[in-house]
């Protein structure tokens, strides 16, 4: 119950204010059952985004007119692939990135799982940001059929399994 408070409260927060003080990525990521693959949007706001892609291209970012070039669109994949990793049952599942979008402050950016058996233990690595900012928390909304769970990623717990 106090996660669902926390999160209330980090969405409240995000609406509250115009520049954001601290830094929060929320990541959906749904098993749809028909396909045998996971559906992944996550949303980075784009400032903070634009910092963590400019540390690997050496280049400063405008993701605001360049988020659809080439350039981009291959750093994000290389960024979220090193940064965003599912495992299940010792093997890493690969990750297809299909685009993104830009909404308000954030990038949206979608993958999606190569097809898999969604089974036991399954672990999901996020250190998005972490490299960037020291109070980064990254949250995760998993959706499978009916069953929907939350995680919380930060420097100290940058994995889960379950």
């Amino acid at each position: 119950m106090n996660l669902l408070l926390s999160l209330k409260l980090l969405l409240i927060l995000f609406f509250v204010y115009e520049t954001h003080p601290f830094h929060v990525s929320i990541c959906e990521m749904s098993y749809n059952g028909k396909t045998g693959c996971f559906e992944i949007s996550y949303r980075i706001f784009t400032d903070d985004f634009e910092v963590a892609l400019a540390g690997i291209s050496k280049d400063k970012m405008d993701l605001l007119i360049d988020f659809e070039s080439e350039k981009s669109k291959l750093l994000i994949n290389d960024y979220l692939n090193q940064h965003f990793e599912i495992w299940i049952e010792g093997q890493k599942i690969a990750l297809n990135y299909l685009g993104s979008e830009h909404v308000d402050d954030a990038i949206w950016n979608y993958l999606e799982s190569e097809k898999i058996e969604f089974s036991s233990p399954i672990k999901i690595v996020n250190d998005v940001l972490f490299e960037i900012f020291s109070d980064q928390m990254n949250l995760i909304h998993l959706n499978k059929e009916d069953k929907k769970r939350s995680f919380r990623f930060d420097r100290d717990n940058p994995e889960v399994e379950f």
